[in-house]
């Protein structure tokens, strides 16, 4: 395998969700050693407004230059690797020079939800991604054959992630919501949702009155109590995008990280 900087390009049909998402991702997580693009079959207009919104808020990534394109536009340019998003783009993916590693990791069409959980589904939908993105990065590029490489890629987008969900919670006795005699039914339902997703994801909860240094030494959270101070919490935290902040995940957000 040649070495970095490595050309990767992500295909969709629209260019206006799934893809905008992996490259700008992708581009924030490469650390140089990925020039990152995207493409579509059939682009939009323009990118979807809460991709960028998702993008912008969730991940603090700017997006001024985002805009959909056609894989056209990329015609005679080799890349290292291509991956589709959407089965549609996956059928008629063009013939690339270069012979690049071409792999398929399909996810839901977020622009196909209307309503109050449509920038939920936009957001699902990125932390996957970005957690495909993240295991991507960490494979050992300059060991691996052409072949082997292709297999690892590929296999990517058959693979079950798992979450890394952090809760910084405001000062409190008993994060169980049990204290004594004395039971805070709220904090005693969010402990049992956390008790659900044993073996589905990695939790880590932190109490702003027992352990400040986590607050500190993630700059979201501190530049959430910066802004806000302690109304900002609780803060919860997938993946490193901010699920939600002054309050604890609602039943609609609690599905989705169920996988309901």
């Amino acid at each position: 395998m040649k070495t970095p900087p490595f050309k990767l390009l992500f295909l969709c049909t629209g260019n206006s969700a799934r893809s905008i998402l992996a490259e700008y991702l992708a581009r924030s997580l490469g650390g140089g050693r990925f020039e990152v693009f995207s493409a579509g079959s059939l682009p939009k207009p323009a990118p979807h407004p809460l991709a960028l919104k998702v993008l912008q808020e969730h991940f603090q990534l700017k997006t001024a230059g985002a805009r959909s394109k056609s894989w056209e536009e990329f015609e005679g340019v080799k890349f290292d690797f291509v991956i589709t998003l959407c089965d549609s783009a996956k059928e008629i993916c063009p013939v690339w020079p270069g012979q690049p590693v071409i792999a398929h990791w399909g996810s839901p069409d977020p622009a196909e939800a209307d309503g109050e959980d449509a920038e939920k589904l936009f957001w699902n939908v990125a932390q996957q991604i970005k957690r495909r993105i993240e295991l991507f990065y960490s494979l050992p590029f300059e060991k691996l054959d052409a072949l082997r490489l292709e297999h690892a890629v590929r296999d990517i987008g058959n693979q079950e992630i798992m979450k890394t969900i952090q809760v910084y919670d405001p000062p409190m006795c008993c994060s169980s919501g049990v204290c004594g005699t004395d039971v805070d039914p709220e904090l005693a339902a969010f402990a049992g949702f956390l008790e659900k997703l044993s073996g589905k994801a990695e939790v880590r909860r932190y109490n702003l009155g027992q352990q400040p240094l986590p607050f500190v030494e993630n700059p979201v959270v501190k530049g959430l109590l910066d802004s806000e101070g302690a109304d900002a919490l609780p803060v919860v935290i997938v993946d490193g995008a901010v699920l939600c902040k002054g309050r604890y995940p609602d039943a609609a957000e609690q599905a989705v990280l169920l996988g309901a």
